[in-house]
């Protein structure tokens, strides 16, 4: 079983434990908010339905990895044994990798912040992974892992890379080869200014697109297609790119 794979088959075996015998690890909680009492309460309305609780045998411990507000309904129905799916510790060892992917797979969202928290993790363990297969295994977009990594450059806490690896283990450069006169990167800023003529003549169809005209309606209508925490993502690039294109726009002339 690789850090990968978000949840057990159906051929592990579930087996009975005590309560008292599972080791409770924060550092594998992969909620940033911790317990959620409501979510429990809603749990308990139907106990003996929910599926097993997720462990790994670590040394001489039975290890808790998915399952946390699950464990507290049984705890507070009095219960004192809980089924469990026991799994094979990872061949690369990161448990919260596992925890994280069973969390993602089932059950109660993990928030943008869970995501957030858990790139960086990931970023500092692997910063040559790339930030699109980084946002594949976390559930963010590629520009808001891009700003992950950026703060974690800035703050020292992962070195700056000259090659990526992305999905399937593909590994590639960072840096391109083609440059012009003052050094900039030929083929980036192409892509760039292809890209801002997309976008620009999608804005020009605004008059056409329905509730254009008001930015509460539009986002109502993100907000109708979207969960809470994508919505979110939507928002993020938005604000964080909007006074960017602003100053692109007053650069090439334009005056509001």
């Amino acid at each position: 079983m690789t850090s990968s794979d978000s949840y057990p088959q159906p051929d592990q075996p579930v087996v009975e434990v005590l309560i008292t015998d599972l080791t409770i690890d924060p550092d594998l909680q992969p909620r940033t908010g911790g317990i959620d009492p409501a979510h429990v309460r809603s749990l308990e309305e139907s106990i003996d339905l929910l599926p097993p609780l997720l462990a790994v045998h670590r040394n001489n411990e039975t290890v808790l990895l998915d399952g946390w507000h699950r464990l507290a309904a049984f705890q507070n129905q009095g219960r004192d044994r809980v089924p469990v799916w026991l799994v094979p510790s990872p061949l690369d060892g990161d448990l919260r990798a596992v925890a994280f992917g069973a969390n993602v797979a089932h059950g109660r969202p993990l928030s943008l912040t869970d995501r957030r928290e858990e790139a960086a993790r990931r970023l500092r363990r692997s910063p040559q992974t790339s930030d699109r297969e980084i946002g594949r295994q976390c559930g963010l977009s590629q520009p808001t892992v891009a700003k992950v990594r950026s703060a974690l450059e800035a703050g020292a806490q992962i070195e700056q890379t000259d090659s990526r690896i992305g999905k399937g283990g593909y590994q590639y450069s960072v840096t391109t080869k083609g440059t012009d006169d003052s050094g900039g990167r030929v083929d980036e800023r192409l892509r760039l200014a292809k890209y801002l003529s997309r976008l620009t003549r999608v804005l020009n169809q605004g008059d056409d697109l329905p509730a254009w005209t008001s930015p509460r309606a539009v986002a109502a209508i993100v907000e109708q297609y979207f969960d809470e925490d994508d919505a979110a993502v939507v928002a993020e690039i938005l604000g964080c790119n909007g006074r960017e294109f602003l100053n692109v726009a007053k650069a090439l002339g334009y005056r509001a």
